[in-house]
């Protein structure tokens, strides 16, 4: 509701009228047990999403709550902020505030959860302690809808085969405003790769991937698409980009009418239609509008859509956030098939399941190593 950080956080306690050193003091233990001290003088709309979401979680904290209640609490943080965000969620509990979570990643809060509450057409079906949840495999986890703890790599067919398709050199671009941006950077793409493109939250990750659809214009630097120089609207028509938060992309009134919005409608495209509802899991959600449905519904039309577009290069934004089980094998099969098909796939993302189960390459973005488990 307010344009900085420092005021969003305090909004709730000035609305009840509690005391400025008495804010000040509540301010500075949130920001402390958040870890967000160097975000407190930042415009909210200068933060990534996953900023945001550690700025929401210390809003609705400041006031103690006796229960707090996180909905895909780590759909837009990076790897240090979960582990941040399950620290957090630790001293929480030391202060006596009961904590909720609803989520589809679950194996990550193995260390901090005490149970496991399986939801199933609006009914409390099955209860898990932790020993128990830990226990379930992968087959158990499929049939209840859930995500699996590993998802193996298939070999790509086209090894061999990747032609260079789109490349970027000494590409820069600084926002003018927070001079925040991405310098010199190089990027060759190939047709029929996959590739995952890591960072923390705010490391240019996002900017990056409008540069290469034509969506912000280069500061300095080329763009080139099979050897040849392209421009915004060129790159803007080969590629598709799927975007971190749905409602930005939902106009039409149907999910069909979504999916096929701009698009000349002829036999195949109704095939292909029919297809990405069955893929999706939409098919009994086609005629509802977008705007009724949960944010992983959304973000399953989104992809719907893109199934049913015919660019060169896909981008996807987080497709995962707030998916169930069900849709993150959805993602992963329709993936493959995009890669052999020679389309090229660039994925932002911070879930490291889907990332492993689907990359011919990890591209990091930010001055930092790669972690351990994905140097091999």
């Amino acid at each position: 509701f307010m344009n900085t950080v420092q005021d969003e956080i305090c909004f709730a306690a000035e609305n009840i009228g509690l005391p400025p050193q008495e804010i000040k003091a509540k301010l500075k233990d949130m920001a402390g047990l958040i870890e967000i001290d160097n975000l407190l003088s930042r415009t909210i709309d200068e933060l990534s999403s996953g900023q945001k979401q550690k700025v929401a979680i210390a809003s609705a904290l400041l006031l103690r709550p006796a229960v707090l209640i996180l909905d895909e609490p780590t759909s837009n943080l990076d790897q240090q902020g979960i582990k941040q965000l399950i620290e957090s969620i630790k001293k929480i509990k030391n202060c006596g505030i009961t904590v909720i979570i609803s989520e589809h990643r679950l194996d990550l809060f193995k260390d901090v959860a005490d149970q496991f509450l399986y939801l199933s057409q609006g009914r409390l079906s099955k209860v898990w302690t932790k020993a128990e949840f830990a226990a379930l495999d992968n087959e158990a986890l499929a049939h209840l809808g859930l995500r699996p703890k590993t998802a193996e790599k298939e070999k790509s067919q086209l090894e061999s085969a990747k032609e260079p398709l789109l490349e970027a050199k000494a590409l820069s671009f600084h926002y003018k405003k927070t001079k925040a941006g991405i310098d010199s950077l190089n990027l060759r793409l190939g047709a029929g790769e996959v590739i995952s493109l890591l960072g923390r939250n705010g490391a240019g990750k996002t900017t990056l991937c409008k540069l290469i659809s034509g969506l912000l214009k280069e500061n300095s630097g080329t763009l080139t698409y099979k050897g040849k120089p392209v421009s915004r609207r060129v790159r803007n028509r080969l590629c598709r980009f799927v975007m971190q938060d749905a409602d930005y992309q939902l106009y039409a009134d149907s999910v069909v009418g979504e999916i096929t919005l701009g698009k000349k409608v002829t036999d195949k495209l109704r095939q292909n239609v029919l297809e990405s509802l069955r893929a999706f899991h939409l098919t009994e959600l086609k005629d509802r509008h977008p705007a009724s449905l949960s944010g992983g519904e959304k973000q399953r039309v989104l992809l719907a859509a893109a199934y049913c577009s015919d660019a060169d290069i896909y981008i996807l934004d987080e497709p995962t956030s707030g998916m169930d089980g069900s849709g993150l094998r959805a993602i992963i099969k329709w993936i493959r098939l995009l890669a052999a098909a020679g389309k090229a796939v660039i994925i932002i993302t911070h879930d490291m399941l889907l990332a492993k189960a689907v990359s011919d390459r990890f591209i990091y973005l930010g001055n930092y190593e790669l972690p351990n488990h994905l140097r091999k």
